[in-house]
């Protein structure tokens, strides 16, 4: 695979065939991208975010001025009766890396039963047993490989205890809580 080229389109020709476009260059493009071009393809890669060198994505401490700021699209949700019909947008990144540029460098894992829930429901191969191994093969968990954990991949794994200000609906006061979160 070759190092990938930014091309900045106004000073530059691009070439006049690619075997794929993914538009998009967060996780999932980025890795899309990644595997095609292994493969020999001829792959453009299109993303209307910036670089992913800013100082709220490379210090997680400031983590929170990336939501609502520049590096996001503020995708509206439509209000919800689950969600006491309040509106309010979605961070999703508007950086190369998408929303993994903007995420604290914070990840946690889904729940076994939604996964379970999923296999149960037609989605085959994503039972929480098949996805386990994945999950451990991306890991070097700091307490070292076990039953749940992985260790010796390229992506560091520490718990942490995250206090998250937080205001409950009928205080004015904010309370705080802690999470636990999984910082790579």
């Amino acid at each position: 695979m070759g190092d990938p080229t930014v091309i900045d389109t106004s000073n530059k020709e691009i070439q006049s065939h690619y075997d794929f476009i993914v538009v998009g260059a967060g996780a999932a493009g980025s890795v899309l991208a990644a595997e095609l071009s292994a493969s020999g393809a001829q792959v453009l890669v299109i993303e209307s975010g910036g670089p992913d060198d800013a100082p709220t994505i490379l210090n997680p401490s400031i983590w929170f001025y990336n939501v609502g700021g520049p590096l996001d699209y503020h995708l509206p949700v439509a209000s919800s009766p689950r969600l006491n019909n309040r509106k309010f947008n979605m961070a999703l990144g508007h950086v190369l890396g998408g929303g993994t540029s903007i995420n604290a460098m914070v990840w946690m894992r889904g729940m076994e039963r939604d996964y379970d829930g999923w296999a149960k429901n037609g989605a085959k191969g994503w039972a929480f047993a098949d996805v386990l191994p994945v999950f451990k093969s991306q890991e070097d968990w700091e307490g070292g490989a076990n039953a749940w954990r992985g260790a010796a991949a390229p992506s560091t794994s520490a718990a942490q205890k995250i206090l998250i200000p937080q205001r409950q609906p009928s205080s004015t006061q904010p309370a705080k809580w802690a999470c636990p979160c999984w910082m790579t």
